[in-house]
This record gives structure tokens, sequence and C-alpha cells, in this order.
């Protein structure tokens, strides 16, 4: 599910390390038995802070770079700088899925705006757009990529083009502000329907009920309900709980 992208190191682009945080800890597959709702401000606060710094020299860099290498600086660069804050952010949100709590949701509804400020900075680049635009329009070196690269230019332009690159002043200011609390609708959207989920119970008494439940079901739903207080519960005489949750 996650990409460890370890060979996207390069010694213009900073690295986060510690050896505390589980989540600024890219040497292999996420420590997700390590992390801690405790770990997740301290780190994105240290990959946002190497991200900023990262894109900002990129985009300088991109504007002293010949045609023939723009795509290596805007498109390769660009996913080392990128990789770090996504990485970490994906554990996060990938445990706030599987392993929600107060503390975890809170943790990720603080640190939520900043990620999508800065995800929002980065495809509104004007240095990056104008780059692509140019190798874009020089048909010698245009010609020269592959034409999955030319798709991934092609693409990388509309989709900056639909994250506001063109927009300014209150329009862009707008856009930003409804991309913030779009991002905050969705995790609460997300975090209601966990919680229903693991609110509904249906306890079922009747053996008529369950019949034609293969006897795994039957057990499961019966020790469902020993966990919920019926103690006596048995997967012959019942009775049976059955949760949303897979995979009841």
């Amino acid at each position: 599910f996650f990409f460890v992208l370890s060979s996207f190191v390069s010694s213009g682009c900073t690295m986060a390390t510690s050896n505390d945080n589980p989540l600024l800890d890219r040497s292999g597959l996420p420590k997700f038995y390590s992390i801690k709702p405790e770990h997740v401000k301290p780190a994105m606060t240290e990959l946002l802070e190497s991200t900023r710094a990262d894109f900002k020299a990129l985009e300088n860099k991109v504007m002293e770079t010949p045609t023939a290498d723009i795509y290596s600086v805007v498109i390769d660069d660009l996913e080392v700088v990128q990789h770090p804050l996504d990485y970490a952010w994906s554990v996060i949100r990938h445990l706030v899925g599987v392993k929600n709590g107060d503390e975890l949701r809170e943790a990720h509804k603080e640190m939520q705006p900043e990620v999508t400020k800065i995800n929002q900075s980065m495809g509104q680049s004007r240095q990056l757009y104008k780059a692509l635009e140019k190798l874009r329009a020089d048909e010698a070196e245009w010609d020269k990529l592959e034409e999955a690269q030319q798709r991934i230019i092609q693409s990388k332009l509309r989709s900056m083009k639909l994250s506001g690159v063109g927009l300014e002043g209150d329009e862009l200011e707008e856009f930003n502000k409804i991309g913030v609390e779009l991002a905050e609708l969705s995790t609460k959207f997300n975090n209601n329907v966990l919680d229903s989920t693991k609110a509904f119970t249906l306890v079922l008494t009747a053996k008529e009920e369950v019949d034609g439940l293969p006897p795994t079901a039957l057990a499961l739903a019966a020790k469902t309900a020993k966990d919920k207080g019926h103690e006596g519960a048995t997967a012959e005489e019942g009775p049976w709980a059955l949760t949303l949750d897979i995979p009841s």
C-alpha cells in the first residue's frame, strides 16, 4: 500500500531524520506498531518546514534550468521533494482509518490544514507551470520525450490548472479557503462513518433469524455477543450479535 522510495534521496533535498519519531523513519516499511498520536505534530512540523525549503530551492533551480533538463527537474526532483511529507501523511491517514481514536483524530485535525495549504502552494507554483509550458512548446525537445513522459507532463499541466495555478487575488484566496474546508469536511465525514459503524449492533435471539448462516459466521456472531456482554452466547443457541465491522 505504501511505496518506500528510499532511492529518492539527493544531496539537494533536505532529509528529516530522527531516532525517536517513527514517522520520520523511511528506512523500510512504516513502523505502525511504534507510531503514537504524540509523534504526529513534531514529525509533520519538521517535514512541513523542510518541504517548504526544498520546494523553494526547486523553484529557484527550475528558473535556471535548460529546456532539455526541465523534465528531470520538475517531475523527478519534485517527487523527491514531496515524498517525505507525502509518505508520513499517508501513514497518518491510514492509521486514522484503521486505528481511530480521539488523540489521533485531534493530531490529524490540527495538522491537516497545513498539509492542505502546502500542497495547494506546490500545485499553484507559477515557476514550475511556466517551465512545463516552455518544454511543451519546444517542439524539438518535446519530440525527444517518450510518450509516457509527454503524458505525465500533460497530466501535470492539467492538474495544476485545476489546482488554481491561473487564479490570483481574491479568487485564489477563496479557492484555497474552499480547499481547506473540503479537506476538513471529508475527514469529518469519514470519522462520522467510523463512529456510526462502531456504534451499530444487531442482536438476534431467534434461530430462524440466523437460519442459513454458516457455522463460522454463527461462531463469530456469538463471540461478538459475548464481547458485548452476552456471557452465555453460543454459536448453537445464541444470542448472535452482528455489526458493520468486517467480516461480520
